[in-house]
């Protein structure tokens, strides 16, 4: 592989770097400057008028700039078709630090989408906040204060979508990987020290996906960078012989819970127990005419606890199927299936298909 090595005389410290999908390389550096290289230009040229460092920086499809400034605690954009210092406006955070909606403290890592979502990973908050075009209120989609389940994360460092919009992060705090899936969260990078020495993994700083799938993690600590290859997906041959078929109703007689972790929304639901006679790999789809969200608990289900022994959730709205599960279900282990609605006070029917290479029983378990 040929090597190219970018220097220039303005800048001594790169604080973020990206790279458009045409080729071109944007580097933020000291002095509050950002510096794009193209590969047939012979100088860089450099956009000024952004006056703090950039900490992350990001170009969307139609050619903005985006620049997360951790001690600024916001986000500013910048369309990079003109050298104008007053064409830049702040779309995230407010300047002053803060935990709202409208707050950033510490931003980090940002991504945008093709439908210029931002998404930002709001370091000192520990949480990742989804700003659509034109608002200023964040969601926030994984960490603290979510509205929803999602997962617990400790100063998040990046963030990065697939084409599915499932999200992946790093984190500096606690030196992993974690991303979203059908099945929910998960840990992919960091997670045992049995299969990775914390040691050759220190501080995680940015990470990137390659066309095949592999990751590419910056180490602070290590100065290097680490590629984790993608597995072969053990999940991809699950048979499509259906196993079993369930079907009820959830009604208003039907015990309700709160499966938010913010509020006191309720929502009706019917846990069925998992019975399988042999170990393998099975999918597990939710159809109804309602907007379904399905939960699967190892062991036990607690409805005033639901995060705990939680091993899999999932719900979408405004789709025939709403969830979808692949999971590897064990002899001798109480599978417990939840199956309640996207939206709280909701009622009506649904249906549960299973499919695999081995008997499974469906028995529901609440009354």
């Amino acid at each position: 592989m040929d090597l190219k090595t970018i220097s220039y005389v303005d800048f001594s410290v790169a604080d973020s770097i990206f790279v458009s999908n045409n080729g071109d390389i944007y580097i933020a550096a000291n002095q509050g400057r950002v510096y794009k290289w193209t590969t047939d230009a012979k100088n860089i040229l450099a956009f000024t008028g952004i006056y703090d460092p950039c900490t992350d920086l990001f170009v969307d499809v139609d050619n903005n700039l985006y620049c997360s400034m951790f001690g600024d605690h916001i986000v500013l954009k910048r369309f990079l078709n003109t050298n104008d210092e007053e064409n830049k406006m702040i779309i995230a955070g407010t300047r002053k630090n803060g935990w709202k909606p409208d707050q950033l403290d510490g931003p980090r890592g940002i991504f945008v989408d093709i439908n210029f979502d931002l998404y930002v990973a709001d370091y000192n908050n520990h949480r990742i906040q989804l700003f659509y075009p034109g608002q200023t209120r964040g969601k926030t989609v994984a960490g603290q204060d979510s509205s929803d389940i999602t997962i617990i994360l400790y100063a998040p460092v990046a963030v990065v979508l697939d084409a599915d919009k499932f999200i992946f992060i790093t984190e500096y705090g606690t030196k992993r990987i974690v991303g979203s899936g059908p099945n929910g969260f998960r840990c992919l990078v960091g997670c045992d020290e049995k299969i990775i020495d914390f040691k050759q993994f220190e501080y995680p700083r940015s990470f990137s996906f390659d066309v095949y799938g592999n990751i590419f993690v910056c180490l602070m600590s290590n100065v290097r960078i680490q590629k984790f290859h993608l597995q072969k997906d053990s999940c991809a041959d699950v048979p499509s012989s259906v196993q079993t078929q369930y079907s009820s109703i959830l009604t208003a007689n039907h015990t309700m819970f709160s499966r938010a972790t913010l509020n006191n929304l309720q929502y009706h639901y019917e846990d069925i127990e998992i019975i399988v006679r042999e170990k393998g790999f099975y999918v597990l789809t939710g159809n109804s005419s309602i907007d379904l969200y399905g939960h699967v608990y190892k062991d036990h289900f607690d409805r005033f606890n639901p995060i705990h022994n939680l091993i899999a959730w999932y719900g979408k709205c405004c789709n025939r199927d709403q969830f979808k599960f692949t999971l590897e279900l064990l002899l001798n282990t109480k599978y417990i299936l939840v199956v309640t609605t996207y939206n709280p006070n909701v009622t009506g029917p649904f249906s549960i298909t299973v499919f695999g290479s081995n008997t499974v029983h469906l028995q529901r378990t609440s009354e």
